[in-house]
């Protein structure tokens, strides 16, 4: 089950499930959950989900996503706003397949900067940045992966960082 990971995803709720020492070592505070936690399984339209805490790097209120739209089992749609103007999209799809499996999609979107600036901005965040964009949303994809089917998880009571490559 693919659904109740997403649902309670968030820093300060069930982590990111990717790699933790990275986002730790960047100030995020994750800890990353190897269980649902019926606690965190409620998500609304727009509710927040954090990436860092409250305050980071000296910013109110810190990184997270708004949700925007929740089809329970097929689709978490949130949308961010970007410091620089616009919104960046970050949706998880999901899609039964045969033999009780899920097929999960994720997707982002920025939209295109608006002046000079803040297009010079987005090209060097996306020179230097994206790569580590990447890396990560593809340790949460196996991350996610590792606690939806039980039979692959280790036998160690946080995941956290430890997912093997």
């Amino acid at each position: 089950m693919v659904w109740p990971w997403l649902v309670q995803m968030g820093q300060g709720r069930g982590g990111l499930y990717t790699y933790e020492w990275i986002e730790n070592a960047l100030g995020a505070r994750i800890h990353n959950l190897d269980r649902i936690d019926p606690n965190l399984q409620r998500l609304e339209v727009g509710s927040h989900i954090r990436l860092t805490p409250e305050v980071y790097l000296g910013r109110v209120p810190g990184q997270y996503y708004r949700v925007e739209e929740i089809r329970p089992e097929e689709a978490l749609v949130m949308l961010q706003e970007l410091p620089t103007g616009g919104l960046t999209s970050w949706s998880f799809n999901l899609h039964a397949r045969a033999g009780n499996q899920t097929r999960l999609i994720v997707r982002g979107r920025a939209s295109a900067p608006r002046g000079l600036a803040a297009r010079l901005a987005r090209g060097v965040e996306l020179l230097l940045l994206e790569p580590g964009y990447f890396v990560m949303e593809r340790g949460m994809l196996r991350g996610i992966k590792q606690r939806a089917e039980p039979a692959l998880l280790p036998r160690r009571r946080d995941l956290g960082s430890r997912i093997p490559p």
